[in-house]
């Protein structure tokens, strides 16, 4: 077999870039470009080094701690958020950030979540439902929404017999909420408040009376709700808009209540705690939502007893 060889006037070309470069590595302007780099070097290492750099170091950190702990409460709601657990109940945000002061592990924000009210025969969940009572917005609602907290503090119910009841009851309270909303912008489908179907009013009512720090809460639970597999959307020149897109895969497979089956009867398999505990939740954040933005609903305005 032959050996190989590089061609005579390749070997050539090599050896004079060799050459070249050995040339350039020895010359004085190559060496002096090192010397100013050594010197860089070594003053970098020299201001790292000096107590100055280093205090300045320690009061950046302590001021960085500082902004996180500032900020570590609303990331912990935005990490349940994620999770589609809305959250806004004080009692449990000071709880929260007593127990979970230094993370935001998902996993361990939620088992503190389902932990902190199912205890005591859903204690404080009875307390939120207690607290609706107070918002003039739900004055006719009141008997139902009573009844919720009598489920929950029924020592002799199981959790999925709780859940079971109390789910479609406040699924078909929050559909009653969002009419009364969209009644609000739109007074002249009051006559018709029976047959107003949501998704299609959302755009008017909301998105074109609201600017987007107003409607967007609302809609993330609504979307949660109702309409989460289909998103959230505005229809221009015959096309969807989105303000919140279709759930899929995973997110539908954990994170849905199947609003359209429950209520119409076809889903059976719905009582768990996690979702009772969820849409408590969302309910509440829900109605308080709503009433920052019609405190004074005028159907409503009557003080509550």
């Amino acid at each position: 077999m032959n050996e190989f060889r590089l061609p005579p006037e390749t070997i050539a070309v090599l050896e004079n870039v060799e050459k070249n470069i050995n040339k350039a590595v020895n010359s004085p302007s190559f060496r002096s470009i090192i010397q100013v780099l050594s010197d860089k070097a070594k003053g970098f290492n020299e201001l790292v080094n000096s107590p100055k750099f280093k205090e300045g170091i320690i009061n950046a950190t302590i001021k960085i701690n500082k902004l996180l702990e500032q900020i570590l409460p609303d990331l912990r709601i935005f990490v349940l958020k994620g999770n589609y657990f809305y959250v806004s109940d004080e009692n449990f945000t000071e709880h929260l950030n007593r127990q979970c002061s230094k993370t935001l592990q998902p996993d361990i924000l939620l088992e503190k979540l389902e932990d902190f009210y199912s205890q005591d025969l859903y204690r404080e969940l009875s307390r939120l439902c207690t607290e609706w009572a107070s918002y003039s917005l739900v004055k006719e609602r009141i008997p139902i929404l009573n009844t919720c907290q009598q489920i929950l503090v029924n020592g002799s119910l199981s959790d999925e017999n709780k859940a079971i009841a109390i789910i479609p009851l406040l699924l078909s309270q929050a559909d009653g909420l969002m009419k009364e909303l969209i009644v609000y912008f739109n007074p002249a489908k009051e006559k018709r408040k029976d047959q107003i179907k949501i998704h299609e009013e959302l755009n008017k009512s909301l998105f074109d009376n609201l600017a987007f720090n107003q409607w967007y809460p609302i809609t993330q639970i609504i979307h949660y709700l109702f309409y989460f597999k289909d998103g959230i959307y505005d229809t221009v020149n015959g096309k969807k808009v989105y303000k919140i897109k279709p759930a899929k895969g995973q997110q539908l497979v954990n994170h849905t209540l199947d609003r359209n089956g429950i209520l119409h009867g076809s889903n059976l398999d719905y009582g768990q705690k996690i979702e009772l505990i969820r849409l408590i939740l969302a309910f509440d954040c829900l109605l308080k939502s709503i009433h920052s933005l019609v405190p004074d609903n005028p159907s409503t305005n009557d003080s509550v007893a």
